[in-house]
């Protein structure tokens, strides 16, 4: 993911699911990796998972003021509305189907 214009975002969020055919976080052994533009790695590794929870809120891309920062999250949920909920992203939830 690239952005382009970071002046332009308030955050951007880091979401890591389990999918069907992995235990969970644990047996994974999730981990991202951020290349900044001036060069800098991130490195960053989701060390301490809770096994009854398949999604991670796993990190966050924030803009303030006029500093881009990146900071490791890794909070974990039940489903996307809790998370929804917990971070106050405000998405309207309804039935659907792939």
């Amino acid at each position: 993911m690239f952005i382009y214009r970071p002046d332009t975002i308030r955050r951007v969020m880091f979401f890591a699911l389990i999918y069907q055919g992995a235990a969970d976080f644990r047996s994974v052994g999730g981990r991202m990796f951020f290349k900044i533009s001036n060069g800098e790695e991130i490195y960053l590794e989701l060390n301490n998972p809770d096994t009854n929870r398949p999604l991670c809120a796993a990190a966050m891309v924030s803009n303030i003021g006029s500093e881009v920062t990146i900071l490791k999250e890794e909070k974990y949920f039940s489903g996307h509305k809790e998370a929804d909920d917990y971070y106050r992203f405000g998405f309207s939830w309804v039935a659907g189907s792939k």
